[in-house]
Order: C-alpha cells, then structure tokens, then sequence
C-alpha cells in the first residue's frame, strides 16, 4: 500500500468514526453494543493506517541512510588496495632468508588479511530493517484476535442491540421499509430457542421472502447478531 492509499484509508476510517460517534450521542440511555463494537473496529483499522504510514516513513529514512553510508564506504575500500599492490614488493625478498632457517615466518600474509575485513561492514544495516519487521506483525494478530473477540462477544437481545439510526437503515432496505415486518421478524429472532431454529427461520423464510444479497453488509450484521444472541 503506497502512501497515498494509506492517507486516503485514514481519512474514510476518520470519518467513520466521527459519523459513528455522532450517531451513538442520541442514545440517551444504553448504548447499543454493535456500536460499541464498530467504533472499536474502525479505530482498530485507523491504529493499523497509523502504524503503516509510519513503517513506511521509517523505511523511507533507512533507505536513505544507506544510500549515504554506500557512498561513504567506496572510496575508503579504493585506498587500500592501491598501497596493497606496491608495499608488499620490499619486505617480501628481505623475509626469504629467515624462511628458509625457521619456516615459521608468514606474518604479512596474515596482515594483508586484516587489512581487507571492513569490507564486510556493509551487511550490518540489513539486520536492522529486517527486525523492525517483526512487530508489526505481532502488533496485527494481536489486533484482528482483539477484533474477532469483539465481534463474537454474545448478547441478550437482537433487538436491543440495534441503534435507533441502524433499525430505520434494516427497516428500509431489508423489508421494504414495513416496521410491523421488521418488528414481528425480531422479536421472532430474539424468540427462538436455538441457534439453528432462528438460521432456519432467517434462511427459509426472511432471506427468499424479501430476496436478500449474502454479499449485502447490512445481512451479514444480522447474521453475525444472530449468531452472537445464541453464543
């Protein structure tokens, strides 16, 4: 997700929230909790934006950093090798004599070897991008576990869980705007024993009744209070 995409998520998510807020000030009592739980879903979705804009701007800076630090490195490794290829002529012929009576004397190899090493400096930088990773994905699974919690958390009543705005919103579009199907269709649902007898009661007869879309939001938020009142 570019950051473009990022601000423009960040301010629907914002705006959710503000309408979201706005709509549960006309409760006077009670707070319905499927509210409670879409506020809390958004600000989870804004929290996750946040945190990827903000990997994003961290990415940017370690990009930029290395950039530097390259260009800092190459000419120090240039040096070097240049004094590398002269230096060693001289002392070369003087150390053949004391190798041929003790055998033993191989220092300046040893020396040319340490003077290459800091070539190896340049993966440090890696470790560190690589391990700012790892939270984030921490931070997400325990943010969407949050969310199913909130989602799937059980209630007593359909129908009480309903916000005023959200009844008019079902009324209107699933039952053609008719408030005795409406009020008959939950209490029906808040009446029955099991889970099963009100999926059947939703499937059989509401569902093919009133021709309703799976894909519809507004279904699936029914589906989902019907599932958590018999939880």
């Amino acid at each position: 997700m570019d950051r473009e995409k990022t601000h423009r998520k960040i301010d629907e998510l914002a705006t959710l929230i503000s309408v979201n807020n706005n709509r549960m000030l006309l409760h006077e009592e009670r707070i319905p909790q499927l509210d409670i739980d879409l506020l809390r879903k958004n600000a989870i979705e804004l929290y996750e934006a946040i945190n990827i804009l903000h990997i994003q701007n961290l990415k940017d800076k370690r990009s930029a950093a290395l950039l530097e630090e390259a260009s800092v490195v190459e000419p120090e490794n240039e040096v070097p090798v240049a004094e590398q290829k002269e230096v060693p002529i001289e002392p070369i012929e003087k150390i053949k004599e004391p190798v041929q009576d003790h055998g033993t004397e191989t220092h300046p190899e040893k020396e040319t070897k340490s003077e290459n090493e800091p070539v190896v400096e340049k993966s440090h930088p890696k470790t560190t991008v690589e391990k700012a990773k790892k939270p984030e994905k921490a931070e997400s699974s325990d943010k969407q576990h949050l969310y199913e919690k909130l989602t799937r958390s059980s209630i007593e009543s359909i129908k009480k869980s309903i916000s005023i705005s959200k009844r008019y919103e079902v009324q209107a579009a699933l039952f053609k705007n008719d408030p005795d199907a409406y009020n008959e269709a939950i209490n029906r649902l808040d009446s029955c024993e099991t889970a099963k007898e009100a999926l059947n009661y939703l499937n059989s007869e509401l569902k093919s009744s009133y021709e309703w879309d799976d894909e519809d939001p507004l279904v699936e938020e029914l589906y989902m209070l019907v599932e958590r009142r018999y939880a």
